[in-house]
């Protein structure tokens, strides 16, 4: 097993997959692609040879700062209008999240097959040969966007509730270049089986 811990959040692979990587912290993404200026990377990379299966994963959990933004009732009487009208809207919220997480797509793709040819690193070189494979061959490529909280930096504001559903699909339609198998908006209160061999365990006090 490989457990990985990001913030609160710790994610538990089985045996079933074969390379995992906390892949925005390893030395061939800190010395490899994130070397070039404005591009950054998703947080794990994993591999399952057995069920040949890549997964690009990104974490967000909002809920501090979901805590931080909402202030005590009392004091937010007098100021709920103004908070309304200049929170961003759901679609707003969910068009930046996407675009990062797309661009954290294609900045990891791009360094795992810059890791594969210039270090020695097995996790690189397995993962970068099954993504650049025809997907005739069978190989499926999942990318999950992992939300805890409301993904809003304007506390609870009503304006700024996303619709998963419309996240998902705005979240398809960023990766389409990449993988044309679904993509998953996910958290803790998500079914435990839709990534295989994959548990979450919420260690938030």
């Amino acid at each position: 097993m490989t457990s990985i811990r990001e913030d609160h959040l710790e994610f538990d692979f089985d045996a079933s997959w074969d390379y995992v990587e906390k892949w925005d912290d390893s030395p061939a993404c800190r010395d490899g692609i994130q070397k070039v200026g404005g591009i950054d990377a998703l947080d794990i990379v994993a591999f399952s040879e057995s069920r040949r299966e890549c997964l690009l994963l990104e974490i967000k959990d909002y809920r501090d700062q979901n805590e931080a933004g909402a202030a005590p009732q009392r004091r937010r009487r007098g100021r709920e209008r103004q908070e309304s009208a200049s929170a961003p809207t759901a679609n707003q919220v969910s068009a930046q999240l996407t675009e990062m997480v797309g661009q954290k797509a294609a900045g990891t793709v791009a360094g795992l097959v810059g890791a594969a040819r210039m270090r020695d690193e097995t996790f690189a070189h397995a993962l970068a040969g099954a993504l650049s494979t025809h997907r005739s061959d069978g190989i499926t490529v999942h990318v999950v966007l992992w939300v805890e909280g409301k993904p809003t930096s304007q506390g609870s504001s009503p304006r700024s509730k996303v619709n998963l559903s419309a996240l998902t699909n705005a979240l398809k339609r960023k990766v389409a270049w990449l993988t044309n198998h679904p993509v998953h908006v996910l958290s803790t209160a998500s079914p435990p089986d839709v990534v295989p061999g994959l548990k979450v365990t919420d260690r938030r006090p």
